[in-house]
């Protein structure tokens, strides 16, 4: 959980764990006037190579829609609600990747998944 901590000061500090922790190393990036400590811990180096989306450029495909679904898709973390229990042969009913957003999201946008799939190879967006 990426955690702020405001204090009576206008100070803020940020820290986080894993993910979060990489987003608290992002939030170091804009140098804003009230951050005064960041302690990001456990933070990915990459986000494409040894990660948990692009293992070594492999991408995992379940664990990529499900989070940006958990995270994305309504104001609060969901979970996705397959129709039916056997996921793996959800995804092979789905067929190619483009298909998930065309097929599955329709006109929900998820902003993470969009990244994921305007970005299937290690480019200058990684």
């Amino acid at each position: 959980m990426l955690t702020h901590v405001p204090n009576n000061n206008g100070r803020v500090g940020m820290l986080g764990v894993s993910y979060d922790g990489w987003t608290a190393a992002m939030g170091m990036l804009g140098g804003h006037k009230a951050l005064r400590a960041v302690s990001p811990q456990a933070s990915p180096a990459d986000m494409f190579l040894g990660d948990d989306f692009h293992h070594n450029g492999a991408f995992r495909l379940s664990y990529g829609f499900e989070y940006a679904w958990l995270t994305e898709a309504t104001r609060e973390n969901s979970d996705f609600e397959f129709d039916r229990y056997d996921t793996y042969e959800w995804y092979l009913k789905v067929g190619p990747l483009s298909n998930i957003q065309s097929n599955v999201l329709k006109d929900k946008k998820l902003p993470t998944w969009t990244d994921f799939a305007a970005h299937p190879n290690y480019d200058q967006f990684w």
